[in-house]
């Protein structure tokens, strides 16, 4: 019966220990802030049980050769080095959040767990906090690595600053981790700029104006932004802070709101661990192409220099085919509020061959799907550079979360030009569809969703990297001044009229779109998938029979509107805001499709449940308008560089009405917490390299960061 009464803070009462502990933790939360911040709900809880799944690569790591083994273990080393650089994306206070389970969790799982019990901690409250720890470890931070959201423990402030207690934490930084874990204040819940969220990008208080006021100078200076963040040090004065080994200060120029200083040096500690392990993995390269990469990423590492990073990336697209694939650096944008700055990540993988050949004779068949793409050839480049393209079984990624499928390089000079790789991370898909009862589909599909579920998703995943990101031609004016088209090309949206709009020399698609690149190209990827995969010669490609793949084709769109639906849990009615770029595009895809009518797409409540019906007759004809129109239309406005009809169609489309935020509430109640992925660890012993596996618990999850950074004399110094 608690009251909050309309008086100054200091003569709230204190709530008395019979309140419950959501109750108590929220007025203590408020006495302590003295802001209204609201009552954790389920969109921000960590979740109790089952958010481990194994990220099983054993069968694949047995096949290699022992040099093999030995690269492995040297990229390996390479991808977790750079891990903590992610972790600083989010937060120092993430860092410090991570290195405090570190050291709690050194002794062993079993053991701190007998030591609180000892102290009076419940298991129910250390398993809590475990989990949250085992969520962190696998989220990168305590920030949903898919949703840019904060999430909280389980378990109480107060029994939190037991466990700390009892493990011998200095009072001081429990407080600062406690207060880290558990704020929920307006400003800390999500990434953002201007107050409305936190990024290890900038510093706090950053605005939109000044971010961009800061970026027309490092476009002047002809640098590249993935590698970069920008700190406001004092009144008036940033510096721009380049991730290299080298420490140095560079030049110094004016923007609006003042001086701007490059500064190198930036994770100098992680990137020399980094270097290191790269350099380690010289004498176990597999080929001359594979040492020229490794020696680029180092000279990149070391100096800063991203020219060094993309020459890297055009020799790695040169290298087809290797048993053990590998990649690193600065590379997806997604978690930027702004959009132009990369996390860091690497992985290193093997290739599942049979999965292989059916992902290659894709390849081979690409020129003749391309040609079923409804925009006209003027806008698809001239000649198709073949990919490679992989099923990989991934042994390490070191980075917040872990992809189905990647399309590299981002660099548009290499893909418009030389070309670019696709790969599948087999293990990855087949360890996100576990049996489940599957949410809004109607119980009549059930077991059809089940069974197809994962197949229906490779074929999805093929066309997304291979023909969705693969595809489309940039129209842009050369450095000497020449078109890559004809300048009297009609535009196909604007009858009457030609062409008019094209990139500038050394105008990037990102630099163009800004934060909405990333959300209409995924869902200019997305929408290839679902418009190519009508196509029967892909289930022959994949070796489906016509019915089977018929049932295929229906999952695959279903998915897709299950996954726009659900989507809803990563969009802030607060600040109007989507925090996931696949979430928006999935979004964007069932908003269209459910404005076609004609009964193609519609909402049923069934026992109280919202389901999606797909009316699997009409997928075909006027499904296969619809995506094939909002498919033109986003093609062209990138492949025009026309912003403000982009910005329009998508703002309209990517909007939440009442109805929709109803329904979110729904999607938030029924939510499934994503799992996060044990994976193994790869060590050498006497010159033989094996792997060690964990289970699916969040014992399982510590323990492999134990082993990590606290047993791993190599990388001990990286999260401390």
């Amino acid at each position: 019966n608690f009251k909050l009464a309309a008086a100054p803070f200091a003569l709230l009462p204190l709530p008395s220990n019979n309140c419950t502990d959501d109750l108590r933790n929220f007025i203590l939360t408020f006495l302590r802030t003295g802001l209204m911040t609201m009552p954790t709900t389920s969109i921000q809880r960590c979740p109790e049980v089952d958010c481990v799944t194994t990220l099983d690569c054993e069968g694949a790591f047995s096949t290699l050769s022992e040099q093999e083994k030995q690269y492995v273990r040297c990229m390996s080393q390479a991808c977790w080095a750079g891990y903590p650089i992610s972790v600083r994306q989010v937060s120092e206070a993430a860092l410090e959040l991570l290195s405090t389970f570190l050291n709690v969790f050194a002794a062993g799982f079993e053991d701190v767990k007998n030591k609180v019990s000892e102290a009076g901690v419940s298991d129910d409250a250390f398993n809590k906090f475990g989990t949250f720890a085992a969520y962190c470890f696998g989220n990168g931070g305590n920030y949903l690595s898919f949703g840019d959201s904060k999430f909280v423990p389980n378990c109480s402030e107060e029994e939190f600053l037991r466990i700390l207690d009892c493990c011998g934490v200095d009072q001081k930084q429990a407080a600062r981790v406690c207060s880290e874990a558990f704020s929920l204040s307006s400003n800390v819940l999500e990434f953002g700029l201007d107050g409305k969220g936190i990024s290890g990008y900038y510093s706090e208080g950053m605005t939109t104006r000044e971010v961009e006021s800061v970026e027309s100078v490092v476009e002047e200076w002809g640098l590249m932004k993935e590698n970069t963040r920008l700190f406001k040090t004092s009144e008036r004065k940033y510096e721009l802070r380049i991730a290299s080994c080298e420490k140095r200060r560079g030049r110094t120029a004016q923007c609006v709101f003042g001086e701007v200083t490059e500064v190198y040096g930036d994770f100098s500690t992680e990137l020399c661990a980094v270097r290191s392990a790269l350099e380690e993995a010289q004498q176990f390269a597999l080929n001359d192409l594979q040492k020229k990469v490794l020696t680029a990423y180092t000279e990149h590492f070391s100096s800063g220099n991203m020219d060094k990073h993309v020459e890297a990336q055009r020799l790695w697209v040169e290298d087809k085919s290797p048993a053990v694939e590998s990649n690193i650096g600065f590379i997806e944008t997604y978690r930027d509020p702004a959009g132009v700055r990369a996390e860091f990540e690497g992985f290193v993988a093997v290739v599942n061959k049979e999965q292989s050949a059916k992902f290659q004779a894709l390849v081979q068949s690409a020129e003749e799907l391309l040609k079923k793409l409804p925009w006209p050839e003027a806008f698809e480049k001239e000649v198709f550079q073949k990919p490679d393209f992989t099923s990989l079984e991934v042994i390490s990624f070191g980075c917040s979360g872990i992809p189905a499928g990647i399309n590299l390089p981002n660099y548009d000079v290499i893909r418009q030009d030389i070309g670019f790789k696709n790969v599948s991370l087999g293990n990855v898909i087949s360890s996100a569809y576990k049996a489940e009862k599957v949410s809004f589909v109607e119980e009549e599909y059930q077991e059809l969703y089940k069974k197809f579920a994962v197949r229906s998703f490779d074929v999805q995943v093929g066309l997304h990297e291979l023909l969705g990101h693969g595809s489309g031609k940039m129209l842009c004016k050369r450095e000497d001044g020449s078109l890559n088209f004809d300048p009297n090309t009609p535009h196909p949206l604007v009858p009457g009229e030609i062409v008019s709009s094209f990139y500038g020399p050394s105008i990037t698609y990102d630099g163009v779109f800004g934060p909405l690149s990333s959300p209409m190209e995924e869902c200019r990827a997305e929408l290839v998938g679902l418009y190519l995969s009508l196509e029967p010669i892909v289930g022959k490609i994949f070796g489906f029979d016509e019915q089977e793949y018929d049932d295929i084709v229906f999952i695959n769109w279903l998915n897709l509107l299950r996954s726009g639906l659900r989507s809803l849990y990563t969009f802030s009615p607060e600040t109007n805001k989507w925090r996931q770029a696949h979430s928006q595009a999935r979004f964007v895809i069932l908003r269209k499709l459910l404005s076609v009518g004609d009964g193609l797409v519609s909402f049923l409540k069934i026992d109280g449940d919202t389901c999606i019906h797909l009316d699997r007759e009409k997928i075909r004809t006027v499904g296969k308008e619809a995506v094939g129109d909002l498919l033109n239309r986003i093609n062209i406005f990138k492949a025009t560089a026309d912003f403000e009809r982009a910005s329009a169609l998508f703002n309209e489309l990517s909007s939440v009405d009442a109805n929709m935020l109803e329904l979110r509430k729904e999607v938030i109640e029924r939510y499934e917490a994503r799992k996060v992925l044990v994976q193994c660890n790869v060590f050498e012993d006497g010159g033989h390299v094996s792997i060690r596996n964990y289970p699916a618990t969040a014992e399982g999850m510590i323990e492999s960061f134990v082993d990590r950074y606290v047993r791993n004399k190599e990388l001990s110094h990286l999260m401390k």
